[in-house]
């Protein structure tokens, strides 16, 4: 893939990685720097070079399977519950509470936290919660990336999906620590790509349009993370729609999106009013910046779509790309407010600062990356 914004999204990625082998590798050697450096230079090679056909997919496939094969065996040995991670414990904590006839909300996690997800999220894992199995949803996502890019690959390279996947420490963290983050940032990218081929056919019934706002309403009511890729397609609309259209469009969609928002929370609200003013997901989410920081940001998301000139259909590769790199300067914010709150040490490389919420995006960005053609500036 060519390009200045590519190269760009590229070295993200890389810096990503790097940011969990050193948070993780000085908890193990006082070498964490030159074992960063080290991964960064062999990670961003190995990158280029698959990128420019250096590397053969058989090689790329062969490192998948040893990837999973390696992840299953730390998976196999390691008990989630003695990580200071509680990621996995948030989903059957959420479940057990639920079946136990317990408000969710007052539900702990095994390092006493509480849920900061909106329930759409722990529904999308009720399959894996019988098995307890939480780390298979990350890997399955990976797999399913790979598997629809190779479904599309004559626009798609999906042996780059699956060497950015196998090649990032981020990743490998989710599933070991059985997150569901990138999980979420998967199922955003979903939401993306089955949204935009729609926006190329923008003649439909308001029944149509309330439709498609009830998915994207299911899917916005996972995590906020989600809006922002969805306000950089909005920002896109509206540099190419007239307004009547965007208007009407906004409208159905809004309503539809609402539908889906209160048919989750409303429930929640009704068991404990002020239990859910409390502790919902909205006052807990609301926490991680203030409001004004909130706005601006997606007023940015926004701009970021409107610079987008391309028509729609030869913007995809750019939409899906800025919205996840954009996933990841909001989370950089964030990691910054922390920063100037609780200080550097407290922050990083100490736990002050979940850093798997920058995972959210990287769904969004290998994909991007992986586009065939050109991401020059537009």
């Amino acid at each position: 893939m060519a390009g200045p914004l590519a190269r760009w999204a590229l070295a993200l990625w890389v810096g990503v990685g790097a940011l969990f082998v050193y948070k993780y590798g000085i908890r193990v050697t006082p070498w964490a720097g030159v074992l960063t450096l080290g991964y960064a230079a062999l990670a961003g090679y190995t990158l280029w070079a698959e990128q420019q056909g250096r590397v053969w997919r058989r090689w790329v496939l062969a490192a998948f399977g040893l990837w999973s094969v390696l992840l299953a065996v730390v998976c196999g040995l390691t008990d989630p519950d003695r990580l200071n991670v509680d990621r996995h414990s948030m989903v059957y904590a959420f479940w057990d509470a639920v079946l136990a006839g317990q408000h969710p909300l007052v539900a702990r996690t095994h390092l006493g936290y509480t849920a900061t997800a909106f329930p759409a999220l722990y529904f999308t894992l009720v399959p894996f919660y019988p098995l307890g199995w939480y780390a298979l949803p990350t890997w399955l996502a990976v797999a399913a990336m790979g598997y629809w890019a190779y479904r599309h690959r004559a626009t798609v390279r999906y042996s780059h999906v699956l060497a950015l996947c196998v090649l990032s420490p981020a990743v490998a963290y989710e599933v070991v620590v059985r997150s569901s983050v990138l999980w979420n940032g998967a199922l955003c990218l979903a939401l993306v790509l089955w949204l935009l081929p729609k926006l190329e056919r923008p003649h439909r019934t308001p029944l149509n349009l309330l439709a498609l706002g009830l998915v994207v309403g299911l899917g916005l009511f996972t995590r906020t993370l989600v809006a922002i890729p969805l306000a950089v397609v909005v920002g896109h609309l509206l540099r190419h729609w007239p307004p009547t259209r965007v208007l009407r469009w906004g409208l159905w969609v809004s309503v539809g999106a609402t539908l889906a928002g209160v048919a989750q929370l409303l429930p929640l609200y009704l068991w404990d009013p002020e239990l859910f003013q409390a502790q919902g997901p909205f006052a807990r989410q609301a926490r991680f910046l203030p409001s004004a920081t909130l706005a601006a940001l997606g007023v940015g998301a926004v701009a970021v779509g409107y610079g987008v000139a391309l028509p729609t259909a030869q913007a995809r590769p750019r939409l899906v790309l800025w919205g996840g790199l954009y996933c990841l300067l909001v989370v950089g914010v964030y990691a910054g407010y922390v920063v100037a709150r609780v200080g550097w040490a407290e922050t990083y490389p100490a736990n002050g600062l979940d850093i798997s919420y920058f995972t959210f995006g990287l769904p969004l960005v290998a994909w991007g990356l992986a586009y065939r053609e050109s991401l020059s500036p537009s």
